[in-house]
């Protein structure tokens, strides 16, 4: 711990931030790859639709079981080894596992164990983004920097999304000759060949980049927060489950992982209104691209205007929840339904929620403080693949798809409840905030956890 209380910025921390970001935008990238071209593959691999959509539940089940050694390895390697070896490495050779043969059956398991290793890629980025941003960035760039992180992230979707159905031949738009001969087949193959080939060099660039110039920390710490010291893992994770302020907040957070979800399965719930693939695409597409631009605003302005976290964010949820409803009312028939209403409620409703999952991540972590911030995270983060495990389920017991609409204004509707029952405390904010003292002591809510410094 620095003693004598010497705290700087560094302008190489913009830099940590980008590779940073690319790296969580390529994780995202890479979960996208398969569905956006899910009936080439069925024509060109003669792949199944159970085999595109395990595609996607592998990296969701991998994900949910290395979360309990995460945490530990974090602790064990730091913030360096864990992003280069953990992370990168993992995601960079498993891209690269993809391109040793484009036969069908080897290729469904080499994307298979690239699934899983991009699950376990997706964890990693839960457990150290806000690490890092604690570990470079001033109390005054925090939120700006996780939105930045979020924003990137969720970007990442948007390339497989547009460019791969233009890159790769679509069996139904080509003649019925061409579908029964071997050469469709053969092109779709190549045709897919080269964007692994292309996925893979941007992995190992992303590699090389962290490998070479990735610090742990910058050479001091940039507020007393990033230096001082944090609960034990057993301690926090008793911290975390017993203190109101931090289950609701955590709760709330878990609850919007299924609206976030329901991107995913767009096409389901608003197929029923005679919307076809590529109108709902455009929905998709719009609503990454605004909430990108959200996250950006949102937690800029957090930090300009501080104190304002839990407001903004109730009325975000409050936003959301009433287009939600309107699109639930359009969708059960209740209201007559056109496009344009549809296109405003859809995408109003995902906007207004993925917007300020930034300032969600920097609320935990104020409230949470001093429990550290990859514990919090994960924790949280794991209950809500839960609950999206459960939405997800749903599908196999439900009929039809009306039911999506229920889940959908509920788990909008609980998070802002749940937030509304609490008082938000700017715990880690606050410490920072003590300036020209001589060990200040900062005790949190639960009188557990004292702070000091020496200025001399």
């Amino acid at each position: 711990m620095n003693s004598k209380g010497d705290f700087d910025v560094v302008k190489i921390r913009w830099y940590i931030l980008l590779i940073y970001s690319i790296y969580a935008s390529f994780q995202a990238c890479i979960f996208n790859t398969w569905g956006p071209i899910a009936q080439s593959l069925k024509t060109g691999f003669n792949w199944t639709d159970e085999d595109i959509a395990w595609m996607g539940n592998v990296k969701i089940v991998a994900g949910g079981l290395t979360v309990p050694v995460t945490y530990p390895i974090v602790q064990k390697l730091g913030l360096r080894n864990t992003v280069v070896w953990s992370g990168v490495a993992s995601l960079s050779v498993s891209t690269a596992l993809r391109c040793v043969s484009m036969d069908a059956e080897i290729l469904k398991i080499t994307a298979f164990i690239c699934a899983a290793c991009n699950g376990w890629t997706s964890i990693m980025i839960e457990g150290t983004l806000t690490l890092l941003v604690v570990t470079w960035f001033p109390a005054g760039e925090r939120t700006t920097a996780t939105g930045i992180i979020v924003a990137t992230q969720m970007l990442g979707l948007v390339p497989p999304s547009i460019l791969f159905p233009i890159l790769v031949d679509d069996p139904g738009k080509t003649t019925s000759q061409l579908i029964n001969d071997n050469s469709l087949a053969d092109t779709i193959q190549s045709q897919v060949s080269y964007i692994l080939y292309v996925e893979a060099a941007i992995g190992i660039l992303i590699f090389v980049c962290v490998l070479l110039y990735f610090p742990n920390n910058p050479p001091n710490p940039p507020s007393h927060t990033a230096q001082a010291e944090r609960k034990k893992i057993l301690p926090g994770l008793r911290l975390i489950f017993t203190d109101w302020g931090n289950m609701a907040s955590g709760l709330a957070f878990a609850c919007i992982t299924v609206p976030l979800m329901w991107i995913a399965v767009v096409n389901q719930n608003l197929e029923p209104l005679g919307l076809d693939q590529v109108e709902t695409g455009y929905i998709s597409t719009s609503i990454i691209g605004v909430s990108f631009m959200f996250n950006l605003i949102n937690s800029r302005l957090a930090d300009i205007f501080y104190g304002n976290l839990k407001l903004v964010i109730c009325m975000s949820l409050l936003a959301s929840c009433c287009m939600s409803t309107w699109l639930a009312l359009l969708c059960l028939e209740v209201l007559p339904a056109n496009k344009h209403s549809v296109f405003i409620s859809a995408i109003g409703s995902m906007v207004f929620i993925r917007g300020v999952i930034g300032l969600f991540y920097e609320l935990l972590m104020e409230i949470h403080f001093p429990v550290p911030e990859s514990l919090v995270t994960l924790a949280w983060g794991q209950l809500g693949r839960i609950f999206a495990a459960i939405f997800l389920g749903m599908f196999s017991v439900l009929p039809g798809v009306s039911w999506m609409n229920y889940f959908l204004v509920g788990f909008t509707l609980i998070p802002l409840l749940l937030l509304l029952s609490i008082k938000m405390e700017y715990n880690r904010s606050n410490m920072d905030n003590i300036e020209h003292a001589i060990k200040p002591k900062y005790t949190n809510k639960c009188n557990e956890f004292i702070y000091a410094y020496d200025t001399s």
